[in-house]
């Protein structure tokens, strides 16, 4: 029998999901990945916890080996974090049997900004050219998302509002979601390294966003977007389900040509030449949500080879 994964965490890249999936392996029974698992990844034939210990595709990473190799006795149950999983959700959950999901939200505008911040920075790792106009299209690509899950799917949304306002709350909540019985205690040295990340995140010189990334935003705030991503309450997704069916709505026909279109007057052209790179899988999903193909309502094709490369996912690493 495959031991699959308990959980997942997904939602805006610079949204919050790194912090949550760290406050959950700070409880002792908890183990959640960062990023170990690409969207790409056939989440069915994944045995766990062994998974996390061997190289399941072309972006590995090994931050899960130490803590499920010292921890494994004690782990009871496991989970992964990537950002992008709202590319292929409903393919992922229905590999998962339905596994509960955390969706981090956060306002489009400072997901915008920390987009931006991270591409102007020489050091970063974060591609140069995934500006702010990208983070608009991933909040509308996550909307969507959330408007084609399936009625029953298990999730619960998590704003960084709620997660900065008290996390202790918001984290017990999310604890009580994905292991119900679960006390929500969480270790000390954990908390201290995450107290850590945090004020050493805090210290990034900002940079301006462009005009026509702050009209992109505009729209955002026009069709409800921003209000909705900037909530400060943690809730279900049958909550806001409506909102989410009225945000589509009113929201742009095509999202992809919505931010094609605009890329192409992007003043940065590190910015322009990344578009393909965002359009590419962006547009796979689209037709998922919309048609029910591999990138959104339908299950990935069995045969289909888990790839991980780039072009499978626009960069949604390193949140």
């Amino acid at each position: 029998m495959v031991r699959k994964l308990d959980f997942i965490v997904f939602g805006m890249p610079r949204g919050g999901t790194s912090a949550v999936a760290r406050y959950i392996s700070a409880v002792e029974p908890l183990h959640c990945g960062q990023e170990v698992m690409t969207i790409s990844t056939d989440h069915s034939t994944l045995d766990i916890p062994d998974a996390f210990l061997t190289p399941v595709n072309d972006r590995w990473n090994d931050s899960s080996v130490a803590a499920v190799t010292a921890n494994r006795d004690r782990i009871r149950l496991y989970g992964n974090k990537t950002p992008t999983y709202f590319y292929r959700l409903n393919g992922v959950l229905a590999e998962l049997d339905n596994a509960p999901a955390i969706a981090c939200i956060r306002d489009p505008h400072s997901v915008a900004l920390s987009y931006s911040t991270r591409a102007s920075n020489t050091k970063d790792r974060w591609n140069s050219g995934r500006r702010g106009l990208f983070a608009v299209g991933d909040a509308l690509m996550l909307v969507h998302a959330l408007h084609h899950a399936p009625q029953d799917a298990k999730i619960l949304i998590m704003p960084q509002k709620a997660l900065l306002a008290d996390w202790r709350k918001a984290m017990s909540r999310a604890i009580e979601h994905i292991a119900p019985g679960v006390a929500p205690e969480f270790g000390e040295q954990a908390l201290a390294e995450i107290d850590h990340i945090k004020t050493r995140q805090t210290r990034r010189d900002k940079v301006e966003l462009e005009k026509i990334e702050q009209r992109a935003l505009n729209r955002l705030d026009r069709i409800g977007l921003t209000a909705l991503f900037d909530r400060d309450t943690v809730c279900d997704l049958d909550d806001i389900r409506e909102d989410l069916a009225r945000i589509v709505a009113d929201g742009p026909g095509n999202a992809i040509g919505f931010i094609r279109k605009l890329a192409v007057d992007h003043p940065d052209e590190l910015a322009r030449n990344f578009a393909d790179r965002w359009v590419n899988p962006a547009k796979r999903a689209w037709q998922g949500f919309n048609g029910g193909g591999a990138g959104g309502s339908a299950a990935r094709n069995p045969a289909q080879k888990p790839t991980g490369t780039p072009a499978e996912d626009p960069d949604g690493s390193e949140d």
